[in-house]
């Protein structure tokens, strides 16, 4: 009885394993070839609008959050280069003290983009929230998303399965000994998004416009 019950769990291990690797293969291979990375900026299409997914400004240890600050270096460099007209800065925003896209709003009007440009939106709590939003909420089927090339293939592939049209710009690389264990974390994120799509109604989240936050 034991030997029969480990070996359905080894059987159950062995499949999730392998539906996860096979999952990401096909996540990257739809949506490799839609990234650009910093180098290629030149060849770059021209876009409306750039989706900026939220991350924390701040690590857990207090220190500058490197994903942040890359996005919003590679944001205001295509905004300024001409490359997108508007910015859609999407993150979290569950507590009154942490707010993502104010934040986000924050620091590229520090790097001198204009605040007329910059469009937040306090729903995106996940990277699958952000891409529906920006369709159904503001209207914007035609997107350039901006994260680091890891999280672009999730975003991608989601924004595909969702009838948007985007492509991604990959921000600056985060060395591998401070991206790794968001890096694994990418690989079950991966798996997730697969569930969501196929799994879950999409009717039951908060794909409605917000109200306009008085800026500061």
């Amino acid at each position: 009885m034991i030997n029969r019950v480990a070996r359905w769990v080894l059987a159950l291990i062995f499949f999730v394993i392998i539906f996860t690797l096979a999952s990401n293969i096909w996540i990257i291979s739809r949506t490799d070839s839609l990234i650009y990375e910093i180098d290629a900026y030149n060849k770059l299409p021209q876009n409306s609008t750039a989706l900026v997914l939220g991350t924390s400004r701040y690590r857990s240890n207090g220190s500058p959050n490197p994903y942040f600050d890359n996005r919003i270096h590679a944001a205001a460099d295509l905004f300024q280069k001409g490359k997108v007209k508007n910015l859609l800065v999407s993150g979290s925003s569950e507590e009154i003290y942490y707010n993502e896209p104010r934040t986000m709003r924050q620091a590229l009007i520090k790097q001198g983009v204009p605040d007329s440009v910059i469009i937040m939106d306090p729903g995106g709590f996940r990277t699958f929230t952000s891409v529906l939003r920006a369709r159904e909420a503001f209207n914007i089927d035609t997107l350039t998303v901006i994260s680091n090339r890891f999280h672009l293939y999730r975003a991608l592939f989601i924004a595909q399965q969702n009838k948007v049209e985007a492509i991604g710009y990959a921000c600056e690389y985060v060395p591998l000994r401070t991206s790794f264990l968001t890096r694994i974390r990418e690989i079950v994120a991966r798996l997730r998004a697969i569930i969501d799509i196929y799994f879950f109604h999409t009717s039951e989240m908060d794909l409605t416009k917000p109200e306009p936050e008085t800026t500061e």
